[in-house]
Protein backbone atom coordinates (compact mmCIF):
# COMPACT_ATOMS: atom_id res chain seq x y z
CA UNK A 1 0.00 0.00 0.00
CA UNK A 2 2.25 2.79 0.90
CA UNK A 3 4.64 1.78 -2.18
CA UNK A 4 1.35 2.45 -4.29
CA UNK A 5 1.44 5.65 -2.17
CA UNK A 6 4.52 6.73 -3.30
CA UNK A 7 4.80 5.57 -6.68
CA UNK A 8 1.51 8.33 -7.22
CA UNK A 9 3.48 11.27 -5.05
CA UNK A 10 5.91 10.41 -7.29
CA UNK A 11 3.93 10.84 -10.90
CA UNK A 12 2.31 13.95 -9.51
CA UNK A 13 5.71 15.50 -8.68
CA UNK A 14 6.82 14.60 -12.53
CA UNK A 15 3.54 16.68 -13.63
CA UNK A 16 4.31 19.50 -11.37
CA UNK A 17 7.36 20.12 -12.96
CA UNK A 18 6.62 19.40 -16.86
CA UNK A 19 3.71 21.70 -16.81
CA UNK A 20 6.14 24.28 -15.28
CA UNK A 21 8.67 23.98 -17.79
CA UNK A 22 5.97 24.54 -20.46
CA UNK A 23 4.34 27.37 -18.96
CA UNK A 24 7.61 28.98 -18.68
CA UNK A 25 8.27 28.37 -22.39
CA UNK A 26 4.95 30.34 -23.15
CA UNK A 27 5.84 33.48 -20.71
CA UNK A 28 7.57 36.66 -22.35
CA UNK A 29 11.31 37.25 -22.20
CA UNK A 30 12.01 39.69 -19.81
CA UNK A 31 14.66 42.02 -20.65
CA UNK A 32 16.24 43.77 -17.70
CA UNK A 33 17.85 47.42 -19.37
CA UNK A 34 21.58 48.22 -18.70
CA UNK A 35 22.24 50.70 -15.73
CA UNK A 36 22.79 54.06 -17.19
CA UNK A 37 26.15 55.44 -17.39
CA UNK A 38 26.16 58.55 -15.23
CA UNK A 39 26.92 62.31 -17.65
CA UNK A 40 28.32 65.46 -16.68
CA UNK A 41 26.20 67.39 -20.03
CA UNK A 42 23.91 69.69 -19.25
CA UNK A 43 20.95 69.68 -20.88
CA UNK A 44 20.19 72.06 -24.02
CA UNK A 45 19.29 75.21 -23.55
CA UNK A 46 15.64 76.28 -24.60
CA UNK A 47 14.49 79.85 -25.76
CA UNK A 48 10.86 81.47 -25.13
CA UNK A 49 9.78 83.07 -28.93
CA UNK A 50 8.97 86.99 -28.14
CA UNK A 51 11.05 87.42 -25.17
CA UNK A 52 13.04 90.31 -24.97
CA UNK A 53 16.59 90.70 -23.91
CA UNK A 54 19.37 93.73 -23.97
CA UNK A 55 22.59 93.16 -24.73
CA UNK A 56 25.48 95.66 -25.52
CA UNK A 57 22.77 98.50 -24.86
CA UNK A 58 20.62 97.40 -27.66
CA UNK A 59 16.87 95.80 -27.49
CA UNK A 60 16.11 92.29 -29.18
CA UNK A 61 13.36 89.84 -28.99
CA UNK A 62 14.03 86.06 -29.66
CA UNK A 63 11.92 84.66 -32.89
CA UNK A 64 13.04 80.99 -32.29
CA UNK A 65 16.18 79.50 -31.09
CA UNK A 66 18.13 80.29 -34.22
CA UNK A 67 17.09 83.92 -34.67
CA UNK A 68 16.23 87.41 -33.16
CA UNK A 69 15.31 90.34 -33.98
CA UNK A 70 16.30 94.44 -32.78
CA UNK A 71 13.92 96.78 -31.63
CA UNK A 72 15.21 99.85 -29.80
CA UNK A 73 18.23 101.80 -28.65
CA UNK A 74 17.50 101.26 -25.12
CA UNK A 75 21.04 102.14 -23.03
CA UNK A 76 23.32 102.37 -26.72
CA UNK A 77 25.15 105.31 -26.37
CA UNK A 78 27.37 105.26 -29.01
CA UNK A 79 26.64 107.78 -31.82
CA UNK A 80 27.73 104.64 -34.73
CA UNK A 81 25.08 102.01 -34.36
CA UNK A 82 26.99 98.79 -34.89
CA UNK A 83 24.28 96.11 -35.49
CA UNK A 84 26.41 92.60 -35.21
CA UNK A 85 25.32 89.56 -37.40
CA UNK A 86 24.73 87.65 -34.61
CA UNK A 87 24.01 87.79 -30.69
CA UNK A 88 26.11 86.73 -28.03
CA UNK A 89 23.98 83.21 -28.02
CA UNK A 90 24.91 82.68 -32.02
CA UNK A 91 21.09 83.51 -32.52
CA UNK A 92 20.76 85.23 -36.08
CA UNK A 93 19.90 89.07 -35.85
CA UNK A 94 17.25 89.11 -39.07
CA UNK A 95 15.39 92.52 -38.94
CA UNK A 96 14.95 95.86 -37.64
CA UNK A 97 11.84 96.31 -35.67
CA UNK A 98 9.18 99.08 -36.62
CA UNK A 99 10.05 102.58 -35.38
CA UNK A 100 12.90 100.93 -33.91
CA UNK A 101 15.21 103.87 -33.63
CA UNK A 102 12.89 106.71 -35.23
CA UNK A 103 12.94 110.09 -33.22
CA UNK A 104 16.73 109.45 -32.39
CA UNK A 105 18.60 112.59 -32.72
CA UNK A 106 22.27 111.11 -31.72
CA UNK A 107 23.12 108.39 -34.33
CA UNK A 108 25.16 109.69 -36.82
CA UNK A 109 26.15 106.43 -38.80
CA UNK A 110 24.72 103.14 -39.30
CA UNK A 111 26.16 99.57 -40.09
CA UNK A 112 23.80 96.90 -40.75
CA UNK A 113 24.99 93.28 -39.62
CA UNK A 114 25.26 91.11 -42.59
CA UNK A 115 22.16 88.81 -41.83
CA UNK A 116 19.53 91.86 -42.00
CA UNK A 117 17.10 90.95 -44.43
CA UNK A 118 14.48 93.50 -43.16
CA UNK A 119 14.55 97.71 -42.48
CA UNK A 120 10.58 97.48 -41.47
CA UNK A 121 8.47 100.62 -41.28
CA UNK A 122 9.57 104.40 -39.85
CA UNK A 123 12.59 102.18 -38.35
CA UNK A 124 14.90 105.30 -38.41
CA UNK A 125 12.55 107.93 -39.61
CA UNK A 126 12.88 111.38 -38.12
CA UNK A 127 16.79 110.34 -37.40
CA UNK A 128 18.22 114.00 -37.59
CA UNK A 129 21.88 113.66 -37.21
CA UNK A 130 22.65 110.50 -39.35
CA UNK A 131 24.64 111.33 -42.62
CA UNK A 132 25.55 107.52 -43.48
CA UNK A 133 24.02 103.97 -43.31
CA UNK A 134 25.88 100.71 -44.50
CA UNK A 135 23.06 98.52 -45.78
CA UNK A 136 23.63 94.18 -45.49
CA UNK A 137 24.12 92.46 -48.56
CA UNK A 138 20.93 90.52 -47.69
CA UNK A 139 18.86 93.28 -47.47
CA UNK A 140 15.67 92.76 -49.78
CA UNK A 141 12.87 94.81 -48.07
CA UNK A 142 12.82 98.27 -46.79
CA UNK A 143 9.79 99.62 -45.35
CA UNK A 144 7.57 102.84 -46.04
CA UNK A 145 8.84 105.60 -44.25
CA UNK A 146 12.16 103.61 -43.66
CA UNK A 147 14.11 107.12 -43.36
CA UNK A 148 11.52 109.81 -43.76
CA UNK A 149 12.83 112.89 -42.16
CA UNK A 150 16.35 112.18 -41.76
CA UNK A 151 17.36 115.34 -42.75
CA UNK A 152 21.53 115.20 -42.48
CA UNK A 153 21.84 111.95 -44.91
CA UNK A 154 23.26 113.02 -47.84
CA UNK A 155 23.57 110.09 -49.54
CA UNK A 156 22.42 106.25 -49.44
CA UNK A 157 23.28 103.00 -51.67
CA UNK A 158 21.53 99.89 -52.15
CA UNK A 159 22.49 96.51 -52.32
CA UNK A 160 21.32 93.70 -55.29
CA UNK A 161 18.99 91.80 -53.25
CA UNK A 162 16.94 94.92 -52.60
CA UNK A 163 13.23 93.97 -53.60
CA UNK A 164 11.18 96.32 -52.48
CA UNK A 165 11.26 99.94 -51.13
CA UNK A 166 8.35 100.93 -49.38
CA UNK A 167 6.33 104.37 -50.35
CA UNK A 168 8.15 107.34 -48.99
CA UNK A 169 11.36 105.72 -47.59
CA UNK A 170 13.41 108.81 -48.47
CA UNK A 171 10.79 111.77 -48.53
CA UNK A 172 12.15 114.60 -46.37
CA UNK A 173 15.29 114.24 -46.66
CA UNK A 174 16.40 117.47 -47.48
CA UNK A 175 20.36 117.05 -47.70
CA UNK A 176 20.15 113.57 -50.10
CA UNK A 177 22.05 113.67 -53.12
CA UNK A 178 22.58 110.65 -54.50
CA UNK A 179 20.44 107.40 -54.64
CA UNK A 180 22.91 104.27 -55.63
CA UNK A 181 21.19 101.02 -56.58
CA UNK A 182 23.95 97.97 -57.15
CA UNK A 183 24.22 97.21 -61.03
CA UNK A 184 22.69 93.82 -60.61
CA UNK A 185 19.60 94.66 -59.05
CA UNK A 186 16.34 93.54 -61.02
CA UNK A 187 13.86 95.42 -59.13
CA UNK A 188 15.69 99.00 -59.34
CA UNK A 189 17.78 101.58 -61.02
CA UNK A 190 19.76 104.71 -60.36
CA UNK A 191 20.69 107.10 -63.18
CA UNK A 192 22.80 110.06 -62.56
CA UNK A 193 21.91 110.07 -58.68
CA UNK A 194 18.09 109.78 -58.97
CA UNK A 195 16.38 106.25 -58.22
CA UNK A 196 13.71 104.56 -61.13
CA UNK A 197 12.08 101.04 -60.91
CA UNK A 198 13.96 98.15 -63.24
CA UNK A 199 12.75 99.24 -66.57
CA UNK A 200 12.49 102.93 -65.78
CA UNK A 201 9.08 102.99 -66.33
CA UNK A 202 8.39 104.83 -63.18
CA UNK A 203 10.77 107.58 -61.59
CA UNK A 204 10.60 106.97 -57.80
CA UNK A 205 12.55 109.29 -55.80
CA UNK A 206 14.85 112.62 -56.87
CA UNK A 207 16.96 113.48 -54.07
CA UNK A 208 15.78 116.41 -52.69
CA UNK A 209 19.22 118.19 -51.76
CA UNK A 210 20.19 118.90 -54.75
CA UNK A 211 20.38 122.56 -56.10
CA UNK A 212 19.90 122.00 -59.66
CA UNK A 213 17.12 124.51 -60.49
CA UNK A 214 15.94 122.79 -63.52
CA UNK A 215 14.99 118.40 -64.15
CA UNK A 216 14.07 116.81 -67.34
CA UNK A 217 12.34 113.33 -66.66
CA UNK A 218 14.05 110.70 -69.00
CA UNK A 219 12.31 109.34 -71.95
CA UNK A 220 10.57 106.01 -71.52
CA UNK A 221 9.26 107.36 -68.21
CA UNK A 222 5.43 106.83 -67.86
CA UNK A 223 4.86 107.41 -64.34
CA UNK A 224 6.59 110.69 -61.85
CA UNK A 225 5.88 108.91 -58.31
CA UNK A 226 4.12 109.31 -55.57
CA UNK A 227 6.22 112.23 -53.64
CA UNK A 228 8.85 111.76 -55.55
CA UNK A 229 9.94 115.47 -55.54
CA UNK A 230 8.52 116.49 -52.50
CA UNK A 231 9.69 119.45 -50.21
CA UNK A 232 12.48 120.09 -53.21
CA UNK A 233 13.33 123.80 -52.59
CA UNK A 234 15.46 124.08 -55.33
CA UNK A 235 14.04 122.94 -58.49
CA UNK A 236 12.34 125.88 -60.58
CA UNK A 237 11.33 123.90 -63.83
CA UNK A 238 10.43 120.54 -64.49
CA UNK A 239 10.09 119.44 -68.36
CA UNK A 240 8.38 115.74 -69.03
CA UNK A 241 9.51 113.41 -71.90
CA UNK A 242 7.10 112.70 -74.46
CA UNK A 243 6.04 109.13 -72.54
CA UNK A 244 4.89 110.47 -69.58
CA UNK A 245 1.29 109.68 -69.29
CA UNK A 246 0.74 109.99 -65.12
CA UNK A 247 1.98 112.53 -62.26
CA UNK A 248 1.30 110.63 -58.90
CA UNK A 249 -0.37 111.88 -56.21
CA UNK A 250 1.99 114.55 -53.94
CA UNK A 251 4.78 114.35 -56.66
CA UNK A 252 5.80 117.73 -57.00
CA UNK A 253 4.13 118.86 -53.70
CA UNK A 254 5.58 121.69 -51.82
CA UNK A 255 8.38 122.11 -53.97
CA UNK A 256 8.34 125.21 -52.80
CA UNK A 257 10.79 127.12 -55.88
CA UNK A 258 8.66 125.44 -58.74
CA UNK A 259 7.71 128.25 -61.13
CA UNK A 260 7.72 125.93 -64.53
CA UNK A 261 5.76 122.59 -65.40
CA UNK A 262 5.98 121.16 -68.91
CA UNK A 263 3.78 118.64 -69.58
CA UNK A 264 3.62 115.74 -72.26
CA UNK A 265 0.77 115.48 -74.35
CA UNK A 266 0.75 111.88 -73.42
CA UNK A 267 0.08 112.93 -69.90
CA UNK A 268 -3.72 111.78 -68.79
CA UNK A 269 -3.80 112.12 -65.25
CA UNK A 270 -2.22 115.00 -62.30
CA UNK A 271 -2.54 113.29 -59.08
CA UNK A 272 -4.07 114.37 -56.08
CA UNK A 273 -2.20 117.11 -54.95
CA UNK A 274 1.02 116.98 -56.79
CA UNK A 275 1.22 121.15 -57.03
CA UNK A 276 0.17 121.39 -53.77
CA UNK A 277 1.75 124.76 -52.31
CA UNK A 278 3.63 125.23 -55.25
CA UNK A 279 3.22 128.65 -54.34
CA UNK A 280 5.71 129.33 -57.13
CA UNK A 281 4.44 128.17 -59.91
CA UNK A 282 3.62 130.31 -62.80
CA UNK A 283 3.46 128.54 -65.75
CA UNK A 284 2.54 124.78 -67.21
CA UNK A 285 3.01 124.17 -70.67
CA UNK A 286 0.49 121.72 -72.06
CA UNK A 287 1.17 120.23 -75.64
CA UNK A 288 -2.64 119.29 -76.58
CA UNK A 289 -5.67 122.01 -76.82
CA UNK A 290 -7.49 123.19 -74.17
CA UNK A 291 -10.63 121.36 -75.20
CA UNK A 292 -8.74 118.13 -73.88
CA UNK A 293 -7.23 119.72 -71.03
CA UNK A 294 -11.24 120.74 -69.80
CA UNK A 295 -11.94 117.52 -70.51
CA UNK A 296 -12.15 115.01 -67.16
CA UNK A 297 -12.59 112.08 -69.58
CA UNK A 298 -9.22 112.76 -71.27
CA UNK A 299 -7.17 114.21 -68.65
CA UNK A 300 -8.85 112.71 -65.60
CA UNK A 301 -7.72 116.10 -62.98
CA UNK A 302 -8.54 115.66 -59.87
CA UNK A 303 -10.07 119.12 -58.52
CA UNK A 304 -6.86 119.26 -55.90
CA UNK A 305 -3.96 118.76 -57.89
CA UNK A 306 -2.88 122.14 -58.02
CA UNK A 307 -4.04 123.22 -54.44
CA UNK A 308 -2.51 125.96 -52.42
CA UNK A 309 -0.68 126.29 -55.98
CA UNK A 310 0.34 130.11 -57.29
CA UNK A 311 -1.61 132.01 -60.15
CA UNK A 312 -0.46 129.87 -62.91
CA UNK A 313 -1.68 130.36 -66.33
CA UNK A 314 -1.66 127.16 -68.88
CA UNK A 315 -0.24 127.58 -72.29
CA UNK A 316 -2.11 125.39 -74.39
CA UNK A 317 -0.82 123.65 -77.71
CA UNK A 318 2.84 124.30 -76.97
CA UNK A 319 5.54 122.96 -78.82
CA UNK A 320 8.86 123.86 -76.45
Amino acid sequence: MKNNIKKILVSMLLLLVMYAMVSCEDMPMITIPPTPTPTTEEPPKTFTPQSSFLENGLEYVIDSDISCHITGIGTYTDTVLRIPDEDSEGRVISYIEISAFSGNTSITEVILGNNITEIKQSAFRGCTALTKITMSEKLRTVGSFAFYGCTALDSVSFPASLTKLGENALTNCTKLLNINVAEENKQYRSQNGVLYNGDMTTLICYPIGRTDAEFKVPEGVKTVGNSSFKGCVYIKTVTLSSTVENIADHAFRECSALETLTLSAATTRLGVGCCYNCKALKTVNYPGTKETWDDDEKMNLTNTWDSGAGKYTVKYDYKG
